[in-house]
């Protein structure tokens, strides 16, 4: 599935548009760490943090604390989702639960066809319709959530997913169901928009939205009742196990397109492309070990891959190729087609990728690939100019000679 992720530094993100794959994945890679990149449509990918527990409990909390989630819309620049926000969220009022030493708040639903400026519905793709859940994270101190541009910034800390009333969470959730997120920081809050298939087609069954640690389903913080079908959260689990149910009118169930999407997600479960495993030692529910996202090789390619050996493992489509002057907040918007027809759009900003004063390629490099193939990959690129303009392109992996 094409992925919406992120480079959403403090306020702003750009937004990818790639091909019509159905698993890609996004990421900023620099000095040994990965960072999400929003792109126009979401990831997946594993990763186990603990977090110790002082109490837990469920609050309706103040929504001045927060943007709203038309805001939080605005803020990545997706206007018809802010639209769509303001005039149809289907929540009357904003929930926090406390948990882990984080303040975790609901903020809104919306679901229904072509309701974001980046929703694009292919023939791979599991239905036009979308869900799209706003969800702020703070901690409960009062302490600012770390930004994309602090060292201890870790978008894959936190696991919100949508699950489903009587299906099994380890297998039906945000990666079987299409779905994925794009986030970003701001005043010491961290924002996500998380997007997947419409579950509201499922209101006759029950729809719950889960906050646990890492990025994958966690069968510490949540129980699943295989008997009744509920699930619940874990009352001695020490950590984050926020699990919020969604007040969805029965009205808008589907049976039709409900079992549509189980007949898809099903099929991404058995292949095994996106569900990557709970978050019990990083195995799945049959004790297969998760994946990244992307297959060795093209993690190999990728680690071995720096500013000054880019031409010799990989060369520039040259119809992405394009050199932008930085705006008064010191970002570079950029915009491009790729062979085929499809395209991006992203806007980033300068000293996420350069340190004062340098100049030529940023050793950080954002990148996708198609069912996280090597074949598939594609590397966003960006070089500092010695007249102030960057120059943006978008490099894939040299074919090798027979």
């Amino acid at each position: 599935m094409d992925h919406l992720d992120e480079i959403l530094f403090d306020a702003l993100a750009p937004r990818q548009k790639p091909d019509d794959a159905l698993n890609r994945k996004i990421r900023m890679r620099m000095k040994g760490r990965t960072m999400e990149q929003r792109s126009r449509r979401l990831q997946t990918a594993a990763a186990i943090v603990t977090a110790v527990v002082i109490g837990s409990s469920v609050t309706a909390f103040a929504a001045w604390r927060y943007l709203s989630p038309k805001e939080v819309a605005q803020e990545i620049e997706d206007d018809r989702l802010a639209i769509e926000f303001e005039q149809n969220n289907g929540l009357a009022q904003v929930e926090t639960q406390s948990c882990g030493g984080y303040d975790i708040t609901l903020l809104g639903i919306v679901s229904g066809a072509k309701i974001s400026d980046f929703s694009e519905h292919t023939a791979e793709d599991i239905a036009e319709d979308k869900t799209y859940i706003a969800v702020a994270i703070a901690h409960s101190d009062g302490t600012p959530m770390p930004g994309m541009l602090d060292a201890d910034y870790d978008p894959d800390k936190m696991f919100v997913s949508p699950y489903i009333r009587g299906l099994n969470p380890a297998d039906y959730n945000a990666y079987t169901l299409a779905g994925g997120f794009g986030n970003f920081v701001k005043d010491g809050v961290e924002y996500r928009i998380l997007e997947t298939a419409n579950v509201e087609v499922f209101a006759d069954r029950g729809i719950y939205v889960g906050v646990s640690e890492g990025m994958a389903y966690n069968n510490q913080a949540f129980a699943y009742d295989e008997e009744s079908g509920e699930i619940s959260r874990r009352a001695d689990y020490q950590g984050v196990n926020a699990l919020f149910v969604l007040p969805v009118d029965i009205a808008k169930a589907d049976k039709e397109k409900a079992a549509e999407i189980l007949a898809w997600a099903e099929h991404r479960r058995q292949d095994g492309t996106e569900q990557e495993g709970d978050q019990a030692g990083g195995e799945n529910a049959d004790g297969i070990a998760g994946k990244s996202g992307f297959t060795a090789e093209a993690e190999e390619f990728m680690a071995k891959l720096t500013a000054d050996n880019i031409d010799s493992y990989a060369e520039p489509i040259e119809s992405t190729r394009q050199t932008v002057m930085p705006d008064d907040e010191n970002y570079v918007s950029y915009r491009y087609e790729l062979p085929g027809g499809a395209g991006g759009n992203g806007r980033i900003r300068l000293d996420f990728l350069f340190e004062p004063g340098e100049y030529g390629m940023s050793g950080r490099f954002g990148y996708a690939a198609d069912d996280g193939e090597l074949a598939g990959l594609r590397i966003d690129t960006w070089t500092r100019n010695e007249d102030g303009t960057v120059t943006f392109v978008v490099y894939v992996p040299r074919k090798k000679s027979n």
